[in-house]
């Protein structure tokens, strides 16, 4: 319309003129624009972090050392981590051992259950051919074995036998294996976990066996740990 020079846009529900900016020759209309992430919430532009702020973090964290050897490329070959030793932590300077086949010899303590006793049954000596001692079985006590180990002196070219029986009958025949282990002349003790259970009768018992198989004498013990009930 002639003569029109000003145009108010006005707001009935807020009761409120619309609001407009200058931009150089230019009026705009003023407009409140609100970003939403992908949840549909409205967030502040000022305080979301950029791609490239997150690739700067990333880079950041990648390249601090020790991260870092775990993101270099790895060398040719088998990429194997070679060897460690495991050391006890009182700085004793004790070593971890392993078996015949590398295997890390582990093993617990026999947690005595409530209610329970304590069993340790211990036999060493000199043994020039074949030892047998014998724990008898209180009565209606059921006797829990968690472990038990033995070990022979170290004398080159021998081989001892070491081995728990139940006898029972209790007159020492028959004997009914429950483990046995060679010691030869490389590996000359071995320590194992065992979970045998067995009920006593006042007769049956357990036999610790130690036996020299290639003449001469040595020193061999056995022993065996776990608990019964009171």
């Amino acid at each position: 319309m002639p003569g029109l020079k000003v145009a108010n846009l006005y707001d009935h529900v807020n009761a409120a003129f619309v609001k407009y900016v200058v931009d150089g020759a230019d009026s705009l209309l003023g407009v409140a624009a609100k970003l939403r992430n992908a949840a549909g919430t409205i967030v502040n532009p000022a305080t979301q972090e950029t791609a490239a702020a997150i690739q700067s973090a990333i880079e950041a964290i990648r390249d601090t050392a020790g991260i870092k050897k775990i993101t270099d490329a790895l060398p040719t070959g088998a990429n194997t981590i070679g060897k460690i030793l495991i050391q006890d932590g009182l700085g004793l300077g004790y070593l971890a051992s392993v078996d015949s086949l590398n295997r890390l010899l582990v093993s617990a303590n026999v947690i005595v259950p409530p209610a329970s006793v304590a069993v340790s049954e211990f036999h060493s000596g000199s043994v020039s051919g074949t030892d047998t001692q014998y724990y008898t079985i209180p009565n209606t006590k059921k006797l829990t074995i968690g472990s038990w180990a033995g070990g022979a002196e170290a004398n080159s070219g021998h081989v001892t036998r070491i081995a728990l029986f139940l006898d029972a009958s209790g007159t020492g025949s028959p004997l009914t294996k429950i483990d046995e282990a060679f010691l030869g002349p490389g590996d000359r003790n071995e320590q194992r976990d065992l979970n045998y259970e067995i009920t006593g009768d006042a007769t049956n018992r357990i036999a610790l066996q130690r036996e020299r198989l290639d003449g001469g004498s040595d020193l061999v013990s056995i022993r065996f740990d776990g608990f019964r009930d009171a």
